[in-house]
């Protein structure tokens, strides 16, 4: 009987373990654009796919799951992804629905609301449209380089001091009333540090709350990019389980859910919003598959993986 009763338990205590690392979503992202306007050095977005914009539709049939399910507590919402957010035509209306759902997302455990934007259609009317809303807590800029000749080489398409205008001209109008911070990749062989940066990029990082500097990566590594990596890398993290594809799904224009915010591409869609609700996508076979396949250390099995360094805390 004791046997019997230890077996129950066993079996009791693995389902559970199973569903609780299978339901460990600690944030969401929607991606309001597919579309981006740059076409950076690092960056593996396929600029050849159609530009698709979420509908408003689209939008509150997410949010109206996740408000409504027992099974998701995140702890963030972030308003990007491959594009570029501000491209949407209806920015304000999509902001609207979140400020909307906002006190009932705080309920879930959604403690931060953030946008991520390269700064270069920050426009007045922009700025007005974001802070009026009142649905974020949180905007950062992506600001790479540390010079404005490294800003250039990397962020194709953009210019540094239109750029440097815009995120000044949204500071003065916020007057902090939601959090600021730039998001920085620093060229390889230079330190993450701001003593040798130039004197315009030390005095934008110090305008922000705050900043982060980070080497560049390979997204899903699915493209060369010529990004270095350390010899050791893939051996240190070969028992460990990738963060973003345990704690993180991405709403993409469409509808598409896919399980990684550095799938760029669409490449691991597990479901779609339109005819499929967020509790069913979180606990797909597709997903479990592939939690299952890093857990038992297969995850060159993955397509999406295989090819990435991954994501390890």
């Amino acid at each position: 009987m004791n046997f019997l009763l230890k077996k129950i338990h066993e079996i009791f205590a693995k389902y559970n373990h199973e569903k609780n690392i299978f339901r460990e979503i600690r944030w969401v992202n929607f991606e309001f654009s597919s579309r981006c306007n740059l076409k950076c050095k690092w960056c593996t977005l396929d600029h050849t796919k159609p530009a698709q914009f979420m509908e408003q539709k689209i939008l509150e049939k997410a949010l109206t799951d996740l408000v409504e399910s027992s099974y998701f507590c995140m702890e963030r919402i972030d308003l990007h992804n491959a594009g570029e957010t501000l491209l949407h035509p209806e920015l304000r209306k999509m902001l609207d629905i979140f400020k909307e759902k906002k006190e009932k997302l705080k309920v879930k455990g959604v403690r931060v609301i953030s946008l991520l934007t390269n700064a270069t259609l920050l426009c007045e009317q922009k700025t007005r449209e974001i802070l009026e809303s009142g649905a974020l807590d949180e905007i950062r800029f992506s600001v790479d380089g540390g010079t404005i000749q490294d800003f250039q080489e990397i962020r194709r398409g953009a210019d540094f001091f239109q750029v440097q205008n815009n995120i000044v001209n949204f500071l003065a109008l916020n007057h902090d009333q939601i959090k600021s911070g730039i998001i920085c990749i620093v060229p390889p062989g230079r330190p993450l540090t701001t003593e040798w940066m130039g004197e315009e990029f030390k005095k934008l990082l110090g305008s922000v709350n705050h900043f982060e500097l980070r080497y560049p990566h390979r997204w899903d590594g699915s493209a060369e990019l010529n990004v270095p990596l350390d010899k050791n890398y893939w051996e240190a993290k070969e028992n460990q389980t990738c963060k973003f594809l345990l704690h993180n799904l991405v709403v993409l224009p469409n509808g598409d859910v896919t399980v990684c915010c550095a799938d760029l591409n669409s490449r691991g869609v597990i479901g779609n919003v339109r005819t499929t609700g967020m509790n069913r996508i979180l606990f797909s076979k597709q997903r479990k598959t592939m939690i299952k396949k890093f857990l038992s250390g297969k995850r060159f099995q993955i397509d999406l993986c295989k090819g990435c360094t991954g994501y390890y805390e």
